[in-house]
């Protein structure tokens, strides 16, 4: 019994010291799919010019991509309902998919990033954005 105890007690510690990993830090983004050339679950840091959105992924995990902010046709914040991710975390998952003319991409931020990012984004392309409830809907 006392050997079950502390190997429960290992692997909640485990889990517990590995949950950090799993978040995205600050200053970058990590792509969840769409249509640029990035592997998915991939971090990139991320950067708001005056009229743009870039990404630049290592170049082994993809290429930098750029989105023009007037461009945008569409802001969406929350999890999608296609997009179904296992997390030992209690922490809430900040996911913004946009849409700009024949592309696609929806990254998550980091919980610092979020809310000056939704607000670069919207206010420089005229969107606004859409909020999803839990359901993804």
């Amino acid at each position: 019994m006392k050997r079950f105890a502390a190997v429960l007690t290992v692997l909640t510690l485990s889990l517990a010291l590995a949950t950090p990993a799993f978040a995205v830090k600050k200053g970058r983004v990590k792509y969840r799919g769409g249509t640029v050339n990035m592997e998915e679950g991939k971090e990139a840091p991320f950067k708001f010019t005056t009229t743009d959105l870039e990404v630049t992924p290592k170049k082994k995990h993809g290429e930098a991509w750029v989105v023009p902010l007037e461009s945008i046709t569409k802001i969406v914040y929350g999890q999608p309902a296609g997009l179904q991710l296992v997390s030992f975390s209690k922490s809430k998952k900040h996911y913004v998919t946009i849409s700009w003319p024949k592309n696609q991409a929806t990254i998550e931020f980091d919980k610092n990033d979020i809310n000056r990012a939704l607000a670069m984004l919207s206010a420089r392309s005229g969107v606004e954005v859409e909020h999803l409830d839990e359901g993804g809907k």
